[in-house]
């Protein structure tokens, strides 16, 4: 066998060999394999009668890639942000006032509670989608709050609603609004807020076929106290 075809051959196996490592690479970031980990920063107070409560039970994906790792280091900030929190902190403020309250004077069992808890809703076509659910209870009116985490596992990059859907920013929103007007609650609307409410602002996660749930808290763009979702048609199956 000459040099010439000795090179082309090596060559040749080289090319190979990438195509199959970059197809493999292509294949590993369609979808990620995960786990969920509870971190839980609860307190108790009175020798344990008044219990708070704080945790934030996180998605944690699986593998040492750089893009794995950038977005389990997103998720980890938003676990810590929701801990070290102003809530959390009212959190703890309230149980520790509750050893003094008579209200709470004869209970045994006082509970108060600030928690998160995530679910990946989405995870295909190189993207992973999750939704964070949050609960609060401190004695007075509870609060459930929803919003979403969605990556894609190409880039590490936090995809936004105009990444997702098809169309401008203007058209999303077009569609995000037209959803709100048709919502049994719309007379109470906050309609300058939801008018002036900027797309990249907004949160949403995925679901399987085509759905985007776009996710606004509890008074944020409407006088009642729970939160709202509205679904518009996402790119991914």
């Amino acid at each position: 066998m000459n040099k010439q075809i000795r090179k082309l051959l090596i060559m040749l196996l080289l090319v190979m060999g990438a195509m199959l490592i970059c197809d493999n690479e292509v294949q590993a970031a369609s979808k990620a394999k995960y786990s969920y980990q509870k971190v839980d920063k609860s307190r108790t107070y009175d020798n344990g009668r008044i219990k708070a409560k704080l945790y934030y039970k996180k998605a944690v994906l699986k593998g040492n890639s750089k893009v794995i790792k950038k977005i389990n280091s997103a998720i980890n900030k938003d676990c810590t942000k929701f801990l070290k929190s102003e809530t959390a902190k009212m959190l703890f403020e309230y149980a520790q006032a509750a050893e003094d309250n008579d209200y709470y004077a004869d209970d045994n069992n006082v509970e108060f509670f600030y928690y998160a808890n995530s679910k990946v809703t989405y995870n295909g076509k190189g993207v992973i989608s999750v939704k964070i659910t949050t609960k609060w209870f401190a004695g007075g009116v509870g609060n459930i709050d929803v919003y979403g985490l969605t990556y894609s596992l190409k880039t590490g990059k936090r995809l936004r609603l105009t990444d997702v859907c098809n169309g401008s920013a203007s058209q999303i929103k077009d569609r995000v609004v037209d959803k709100i007007w048709e919502d049994s609650d719309a007379s109470y609307a906050y309609w300058d807020t939801i008018y002036n409410y900027k797309v990249k602002k907004m949160d949403f996660y995925l679901k399987p076929n085509n759905k985007a749930m776009v996710c606004f808290g509890p008074y944020e763009i409407n006088s009642g106290g729970s939160y709202r979702q509205y679904k518009i048609k996402s790119k991914y199956k």
